[in-house]
C-alpha cells in the first residue's frame, strides 16, 4: 500500500480499478482541517488525464510497472507494432496506448513496453530520442523572452522549438560584417599575432554571441580594418549589415551590436 502523504511524480497506484501514475502532485497544509493533496493523474491504460484531492493518511494499492525493451517496428493503421528486445516477440498497441510517445515515435527507434502483471498496458520513450528536423520557419521576430529558438517540424510531423546555436548567429553576423568595404577580415582578440588568426580563422571567429538572462541577443565583433578605411564608417555599416543580416535569416531580434577594431592590416 501506498499513503498519499507518500505521493510522488511518477508514483504509480491502482484506484478503483484503474491504473494511475502522478503527473504532478501538491501538499497543501491547512490550519485546521489537516493536509489536502492535490494530484494530476495519468491514466496508464488509456492516457487521459484529470485531477483529484485526496486526504492526507489515505491508502491505495501500489503497483509496480516493468519496463522491457523494446523496438517499435511499424504502425498499420490505428495498431502499433513493437518487438521485444529480449524475448523478440511482437506486440501490438492501439493508438490510445501510445499517445504520448507517437509526436516522438520513429520506426526502428528503441522504446520500453510497460507491463503490469505480464500484460503490456503501455510504451514509454527513452529520455532522449534521435530525431531529424524536417523542415524550419523564421523566428518571430521581436520574440526575445522565448530565447534564441526556432519553430520546427521533426521527421515523425511533431512541431517543436529548436534552440539556435550561437555559432550559427556568429557565422551569419561574420559573414555579413566581412560584406563591408574596408574590412579586412574577423580578428580574433586571443591571437598573439596578426597571422595567427589569418592561418586557423574558422567561420565564425571574431564574433561573440551573449544572451542576456531576458533571452536578448547581443554581438560583439572584433575586425581587422584596412589602413585606409574610416574606422567610424566601417563600424557603422558593419551594426546595419548584421542587424539586418540575423533578422532576416533568423527572424530573431538582436538587441545590441558592439564592433571592436583589433587590427589594422597594412597594404602588402
Amino acid at each position: 500500500m501506498i499513503e498519499t502523504n507518500d505521493f510522488r511524480p511518477g508514483t504509480a497506484f491502482e484506484m478503483d480499478g484503474k491504473l494511475l501514475t502522478i503527473v504532478n502532485v501538491e501538499h497543501i497544509k491547512l490550519a485546521r482541517a489537516g493536509a489536502v493533496i492535490k494530484a494530476k493523474l495519468r491514466n496508464i491504460r488509456d492516457g487521459s488525464i484529470f485531477e483529484q484531492s485526496f486526504r492526507s493518511g489515505d491508502k491505495y494499492k501500489a503497483v509496480r510497472i516493468e519496463k522491457a525493451p523494446a523496438q517499435y517496428l511499424y504502425n498499420d493503421g490505428d495498431l502499433f507494432h513493437f518487438m521485444d528486445s529480449a524475448s523478440y516477440d511482437q506486440v501490438a498497441l492501439n493508438r490510445s496506448m501510445v499517445a504520448d510517445a507517437l509526436p516522438f515515435l520513429k520506426e526502428g527507434n528503441q522504446a520500453n513496453l510497460l507491463k503490469y502483471e505480464d500484460s503490456v498496458i503501455g510504451v514509454e520513450l527513452p529520455i532522449t530520442v534521435e530525431l531529424a528536423v524536417a523542415q524550419t520557419d523564421p523566428g518571430l521576430r521581436g520574440d526575445t523572452v522565448s530565447g534564441a529558438t526556432k519553430p520546427a517540424r521533426l521527421e515523425t510531423g511533431a512541431s517543436v522549438n529548436v534552440p539556435v546555436a550561437n555559432e550559427v548567429i556568429a557565422t551569419i553576423a561574420a559573414m555579413a560584417a566581412r560584406e563591408v568595404e574596408g574590412v579586412a577580415g574577423m580578428d580574433d582578440p586571443s591571437a598573439r599575432h596578426l597571422g595567427d588568426w589569418l592561418k586557423r580563422q574558422t567561420a565564425h571567429d571574431g564574433v561573440r554571441v551573449v544572451i542576456d538572462p531576458t533571452k536578448a541577443i547581443h554581438l560583439e565583433l572584433f575586425l581587422c580594418v584596412g589602413s585606409q578605411a574610416h574606422i567610424g564608417e566601417v563600424a557603422e555599416q558593419v551594426q546595419g549589415n548584421v542587424v539586418e543580416a540575423v533578422e532576416r535569416m533568423l527572424g530573431l531580434e538582436v538587441a545590441e551590436v558592439n564592433v571592436f577594431v583589433s587590427s589594422i592590416a597594412f597594404p602588402a
